[in-house]
């Protein structure tokens, strides 16, 4: 235990490819994207005999992989069924009034529609305060916004690196 937090191993259940659907993106498309979310509270291991009660999108920390070649539209519907208000704020620029400032009530839904741009990698996360807590708790992820003349082809990772609270004190514990 340091000033960074606790070191775990993994959880015993990950094997060599337990990782690539968190990792490896969804291929380029052009067109319109129309894509749900949802959000769930649930348990989840972050570490060998480490659980939290973690706030997710579609189940997973971090959320899922989101991707849209730039100016396409995107409708991205987001459903809160957690008991607590969340929203969804993705970065980039796009039209304010679908910035996700807007709390979602529990079980409720809503949908954003916007072209996201410029061509890039761009996170998104639940955009309430306290800020810490709706990240430390998982709620983040990333868009990939593909430029309109494709890229050489290539292998494509992408990483995403966060602190958990399992402790509920408001700071990150274990990171991974």
């Amino acid at each position: 235990h340091g000033p960074y937090g606790h070191s775990v191993e993994p959880p015993a259940t990950l094997g060599p490819t337990a990782l690539d659907d968190l990792t490896i993106p969804p291929l380029a498309r052009a067109g319109r994207v129309a894509r749900t979310i949802t959000i769930t509270q649930q348990r989840i291991a972050v570490g060998a005999g480490r659980e939290m009660d973690a706030w997710t999108f579609d189940g997973r920390i971090p959320g899922p992989i989101l991707r849209v070649r730039e100016g396409d539209p995107l409708a991205l519907t987001v459903r809160n069924l957690t008991p607590h208000p969340h929203n969804l704020h993705t970065h980039g620029a796009h039209v304010p009034t679908q910035d996700g400032w807007e709390p979602i009530p529990p079980g409720e839904t809503r949908t954003y529609e916007f072209a996201p741009r410029p061509a890039g990698l761009y996170p998104y996360h639940c955009d309430l305060l306290p800020s810490a807590q709706h990240l430390g708790r998982g709620l983040y992820g990333a868009l990939i916004v593909d430029p309109v003349l494709p890229r050489p082809n290539a292998e494509e990772r992408v990483l995403i690196l966060g602190g958990f609270d399992t402790d509920g004190d408001g700071r990150s514990d274990v990171y991974g």
